[in-house]
């Protein structure tokens, strides 16, 4: 039940100005000592706290008080709750829907960048598919991984007309050896033959050639 207007107003001009959650304190409490005792009773009750509270208007400046952060931010989070819970309904459906909202977005964000974490600067790229492997660990899922057979290859080549080409890859390090010079490279593709067919590459050294020799290698850019 809310108070009379004239009873509003006089504690809304009582209050300090920098301090709106004393008026809803005043609300609140008026609503529970409405129901507890006589109305002609309670509205004297709280005229003179209204007007018990008119030095704080004088002893606490809206300037002095707006300077701290802290009792500001304490003040905000007191009306907000009090605003949430004025309409539960309200409140949950917002609430609710913001989580949808959130949920949604952060699901399409992770789908896209894993899209885009493919790479795409190759002429091909739209026509070009990852064959996954599903194995089973005694676990409570089975695993998923890039790795396959290298007997795959045969096993489905020739069999699927939508296929062009077929290409098999691992990435390994080798001990490389220059003249006199030794280093160890970390990132060296073993391919087989097709690999050029599949994502052509601008090369430094050699050709796609050099992938029919197994004991040639070719450096690309």
């Amino acid at each position: 039940m809310m108070p009379p207007r004239w009873l509003h107003r006089l504690v809304r001009w009582c209050t300090p100005s920098s301090r709106p959650d004393l008026e809803g304190d005043f609300l609140e409490l008026y609503e529970e000592a409405v129901v507890s005792q006589q109305r002609w009773l309670t509205h004297l009750h709280w005229t003179l706290a209204a007007l018990r509270m008119l030095p704080l208007r004088l002893i606490i400046p809206s300037e002095k008080y707006n300077r701290n952060n802290i009792l500001m931010l304490r003040t905000y989070v007191k009306i907000g709750r009090r605003n949430l819970m004025k309409s539960k309904l309200y409140t949950a459906i917002n609430v609710l829907g913001l989580a949808l909202g959130l949920a949604a977005c952060l699901l399409i964000t992770f789908f896209v960048s894993d899209e885009f974490s493919y790479p795409r600067h190759f002429a091909t790229a739209d026509r070009v598919y990852r064959i996954t492997g599903e194995s089973d660990t005694g676990g409570d899922a089975p695993t998923h991984s890039a790795q396959t057979t290298y007997l795959l290859k045969p096993a489905i080549e020739g069999v699927f007309g939508e296929i062009e080409d077929i290409t098999r890859v691992d990435v390994t390090g080798r001990l490389v050896e220059v003249g006199e010079h030794q280093f160890e490279e970390t990132d060296i593709l073993l391919a087989d033959s097709a690999f050029f067919s599949v994502f052509p590459h601008t090369f430094l050294s050699g050709d796609a050639q050099a992938l029919f020799d197994p004991s040639a290698a070719v450096l690309t850019r």
